[in-house]
């Protein structure tokens, strides 16, 4: 794995333990495609919740976003992330690691710098979207932790059907990359969110 873009472009990154699964290189340069047309990095505040590697939060870095926050729960993930922030060094200043499951970390209240984030990323185990994104998404409105125009994308394996978002998200696009999927919502405007 590498960084695809900014700053930290061609940095190699460790890879995180068998038991988990990265986004690849093709797949996250063509998200970071799409979202370019979406956010300004260095306004963009990050929330990767099954971090794995890190390295679609430390991609989002490289290009100068304001602020990241990585969650994994695995030990051996979290070793990895720490390791390839310490391989960015500087550009890395603004990410912050939280060891812990993805539900745990939202019950808290949104009280962190980044907060309502701009932009969330979900790579759950395959096998966990259907039981575990759609409480997620709930609990990103009601906690606060998203605001009206935030970006939320969540990646699973093109062969499940593609996710039903709540109301108070407006699907932006999906699209398949050979066995993954890519799915991508932006918050709706708070008074279609009341509606």
């Amino acid at each position: 794995m590498r960084i695809v873009a900014g700053q930290a472009r061609g940095r190699r990154l460790f890879s995180p333990p068998n038991n988990t699964r990265p986004t690849s290189d093709r797949v996250r340069e063509a998200l970071f495609n799409s979202l370019n047309t979406l956010l300004n990095w260095p306004e963009t505040t990050v929330l990767d919740l099954y971090a794995g590697s890190g390295a679609v939060g430390l991609e989002a870095a490289s290009r100068g976003a304001r602020h990241i926050t990585l969650v994994e729960k695995l030990p051996a993930a979290v070793s990895c992330v720490r390791k390839n922030k310490q391989l960015l060094g500087e550009i890395a200043a603004h990410v912050e690691i939280h060891k812990g499951s993805a539900q745990r970390f939202l019950e808290q209240p949104a009280q962190h710098p980044g907060a309502p984030y701009d932009f969330v990323f979900m790579d759950p185990p395959y096998d966990q979207v259907a039981t575990e994104i759609p409480q997620i998404l709930t609990t990103l409105i009601e906690k606060e932790w998203v605001g009206e125009g935030s970006v939320v994308v969540l990646e699973r394996s093109s062969r499940d059907p593609a996710i039903v978002w709540p109301a108070e998200y407006e699907e932006y696009r999906s699209k398949n990359y050979g066995e993954t999927a890519i799915d991508i919502a932006i918050v709706s405007p708070l008074g279609r969110m009341a509606a």
